[in-house]
């Protein structure tokens, strides 16, 4: 159902998936450590390659960058994900994405930047199944909450990724409070809307998977890196919608692989 990275390999046994998961953590964390360390990894030069799958520059712990990669796995869309710090100076990447920003996408002969934009892109190249509804009132309410998702909700996760888990990794000057004030005083206004908003729906808009439940859980699922648990006692609605969407395979998957690295980064320092 889902044609991310994984579903490009024929079917294996149990003990030979965990051996290849393993092994792929490795590499991955191996690469990975060399990124948290400096700004400049070397990246293919951009050229057109009409038979490779599409490429995803970034890393999903970003939620903008998981917004992409779980959109296109909802959708069947096959992409290979290459690793890329933010701000990342070499001038192939640069050809990609101007200011460094992840993610960014080669698809083709086309590269673009942004993950809104490539949500849009990916829309309308594969409008099946649909997640940006046609119906006005719905779409209107989808871009609302994917706006909200990057801006409000981003701008309370980001102080506490950035200051407990990302800068920690890489040894960069970090600020605890801004993260506990963040946590303190910015998350719960967030969760109580959302609360309220949920209720005893199974999805943001409409009756079906949208990009407002990507946005929005993805963001969550970064913001629970650096962040105790919700409160289900608290948050009912919310703790059963994010069950939900969490056990998406598109988000579980990745989210499983993010905590390992993250657990395996913090154990090395």
């Amino acid at each position: 159902m889902f044609a991310g990275l994984q579903c490009r390999h024929p079917p294996v046994q149990a003990e030979q998936r965990d051996a290849e998961r393993d092994h792929d953590d490795e590499e991955h964390f191996r690469h990975w450590r060399r990124l948290w360390h400096r700004r400049t990894i070397s990246v293919a030069p951009f050229r057109a390659n009409g038979d490779a799958p599409m490429q995803l520059y970034g890393s999903t712990i970003s939620p903008f960058v998981r917004k992409v990669a779980v959109f296109a796995e909802e959708k069947g869309i096959a992409f290979d994900l290459i690793p890329t710090a933010p701000g990342d100076a070499s001038p192939a990447f640069r050809a990609i994405s101007p200011f460094g920003h992840i993610p960014a996408m080669v698809d083709g002969d086309f590269a673009l930047a942004d993950s809104s934009a490539i949500v849009t892109y990916l829309e309308a190249k594969h409008p099946e199944p649909a997640l940006i509804p046609v119906d006005p009132q719905e779409r209107g309410r989808t871009i609302w909450f994917e706006e909200l998702a990057d801006t409000i909700m981003f701008a309370t996760c980001r102080p506490m990724l950035f200051n407990r888990v990302a800068g920690p990794l890489r040894g960069l000057p970090v600020d605890a409070a801004a993260a506990d004030t963040a946590e303190r005083e910015q998350w719960p206004p967030i969760l109580a809307h959302l609360e309220q908003v949920i209720g005893d729906r199974a999805f943001l808009v409409g009756e079906t998977l949208t990009l407002a439940d990507i946005a929005v859980t993805s963001v969550i699922a970064s913001t629970l890196h650096a962040t105790r648990p919700i409160d289900a006692a608290a948050y009912p609605c919310v703790t059963r919608y994010l069950a939900a969407m969490l056990a998406r395979p598109a988000f579980a998957l990745r989210l499983e692989s993010e905590r390992r690295f993250i657990a395996k980064m913090q154990a090395r320092g």
